[in-house]
């Protein structure tokens, strides 16, 4: 064999497994997504929770997005640091890679589902809209003493996640 065919081999494989490493990276979810993540409703949320959860969603709206991560940080006061560091890591993250493959940010989030379980929890689910795609964010609330914190967050750029398990 000669040398120029074995190089050609050797790049080949290479490169043909980091376009492989590439693409499981693009497949795989951010996150996992929640089992029910359907955005069926069973009662309608609170105003006071629908606005807690608008604020969050306002940050994304206009790009603010190291002011949205500070908000999560504040709003989850139970999350140790570690867990936001690797929360604000995937954030990043999927932001980059929905930007390079679906464009700048349109600036429209459509709320697109609500589900209230009782009158101090609720979830909503807003699209979060791309010129070539979209992501789906889920906002889980739940009502202290205090009020509504946000109690738990999760982002993925596969829609199917959008849709109520079963459908």
């Amino acid at each position: 064999m000669t040398k120029s065919v074995l190089m050609a081999g050797v790049l080949g494989g290479v490169l043909g497994g980091l376009g492989a490493y590439l693409a499981v990276l693009w497949l795989k979810p951010v996150e996992a997504a929640p089992t029910n993540a359907g955005v069926a409703t069973r009662e309608p949320a609170s105003p006071e929770a629908r606005a807690v959860a608008e604020a969050f969603v306002s940050k994304l709206r206009t790009g603010k997005y190291d002011e949205f991560a500070l908000d999560v940080k504040l709003g989850m006061s139970a999350l140790p640091d570690k867990e936001f560091a690797v929360f604000k890591q995937k954030f990043e993250e999927a932001l980059l890679l929905a930007h390079g493959v679906y464009g700048t940010p349109t600036g429209e989030v459509e709320l697109i589902g609500e589900t209230a379980l009782t009158p101090n929890l609720a979830r909503f689910v807003y699209l979060q809209k791309f010129p070539r795609g979209a992501m789906v964010w889920f906002f889980v609330l739940y009502n202290t003493p205090e009020g509504w914190r946000l109690n738990g967050i999760v982002f993925n750029k596969d829609l199917i996640h959008a849709f109520p398990s079963g459908s």
